[in-house]
């Protein structure tokens, strides 16, 4: 299955409960290696920024992704 940026945030929204979730595409041609994301969950309240990027990856399961940025708040 091909990753796409919809699938990254429908993934990201169901299991994160996620308020909010953007994912853009950043590679070149668009060819879904690295993605820039960011994600607004209640589950990352008082967390620390690393352990917040974990949860991410822990989430989507990387394993075709060459490159993720996450940036985050509640």
């Amino acid at each position: 299955m091909a990753i796409t940026a919809d699938h990254i945030k429908n993934k990201l929204m169901k299991e994160l409960s996620a308020a909010h979730v953007d994912v853009e595409d950043t590679s070149p041609n668009r060819c879904a290696t690295s993605f820039k994301v960011l994600v607004v969950s209640s589950q990352f309240e008082g967390k620390p920024l690393l352990q917040r990027h974990r949860w991410d990856k822990k989430v989507l399961e990387f394993n075709e992704i060459f490159q993720a940025v996450f940036t985050g708040s509640l």
